[in-house]
């Protein structure tokens, strides 16, 4: 139903638009290189009865508990002079964590293997954050996420040079640079936002026509992450939501994922963390080009 919600339509329809503008030739091989950038997580426990894969017509919720956060980002662009697309995990952009580990304490102390998650991003470990055993949401805040997509962005621009990214509107990749007020701001707020704005305020305006004005505006404020694309000349879209099919990295998770549900059950969060990147390396390239292909 949120699928096919009407607003949900007219964003895909617009999306959509401008995705095709960059395709060409019967093989729609993308004119410009295009990133796909998502986060995802593995459970240490994550076996095929446990993920969300359909039993006689019914989808079991997976189980919680430890778990790795992936963040990632594949280039799909033109092989060479040829017609042909051609993918890759974007060099130096997969990263994998265990949010549990923390940095020494004052006296020292470190949790056993600490040292075997040497790659763990510096934001993940200055902020601290509480590890959430249910998904990768959690270990998330918009501050972590612009300071790794900033990153990402410097080395896709000395990578490939300007490139367009997609990545879907969760709420840590769209924070806009100044506040916008909510409904629950007082009027005097609202209106001190609109005339910041250089918006008119008509005479005797009820609190919620100060409202309906700051929602036909707010769309002027541009998130953080659009700022920290175009600094890089990157355009930056975000797909629509409840679209899934359209973010292609998906396709990854699903090949190393499985992976690693087919070859468990696995002693601790090291030996998934091992079989991601084995699995990254040996099998997701002509795996996810293949499905690229019968996509295009």
């Amino acid at each position: 139903m949120l699928h096919e919600s009407p607003q949900n339509v007219a964003f895909r329809s617009c999306y959509l638009r401008r995705r095709f503008e960059n395709l060409q030739g019967a093989n729609k091989v993308p004119t410009r290189l295009e990133v796909f950038l998502d986060e995802s997580y593995c459970h240490l426990h994550h076996t095929t009865d446990r993920t969300w894969i359909p039993n006689h017509g019914v989808v079991y919720i997976p189980g919680h508990g430890p778990l790795i956060i992936i963040f990632g980002a594949i280039a799909v662009m033109r092989n060479g002079n040829s017609n042909k697309l051609f993918g890759e995990i974007v060099p130096n952009s997969l990263l994998l964590w265990d949010p549990s580990i923390k940095p020494p304490s004052s006296r020292g102390r470190k949790r056993a293997n600490a040292d075997a998650w040497d790659n763990i991003p510096d934001v993940i470990r200055n902020f601290k954050i509480v590890a959430d055993h249910v998904d990768y949401h959690g270990n998330f805040t918009a501050e972590i996420f612009e300071d790794l997509f900033d990153k990402l962005c410097a080395n896709l621009k000395e990578q490939y040079g300007s490139v367009d990214i997609h990545m879907d509107g969760v709420q840590y990749h769209k924070r806009r640079v100044e506040i916008v007020p909510s409904s629950n701001a007082k009027k005097d707020v609202i209106a001190a936002w609109l005339l910041s704005a250089g918006i008119d305020i008509p005479e005797n305006s009820s609190k919620a026509e100060l409202y309906e004005l700051v929602k036909q505006n707010k769309t002027k404020v541009s998130f953080k992450c659009v700022q920290i694309a175009k600094k890089y000349d990157h355009n930056l879209f975000y797909t629509p939501p409840y679209h899934c099919e359209l973010q292609l990295i998906e396709g990854v998770w699903s090949i190393v994922k499985g992976e690693v549900a087919r070859t468990g059950p696995h002693p601790n969060l090291l030996a998934i963390r091992d079989r991601l990147l084995y699995t990254f390396k040996e099998k997701v390239i002509s795996k996810a080009i293949e499905t690229l292909e019968k996509i295009t």
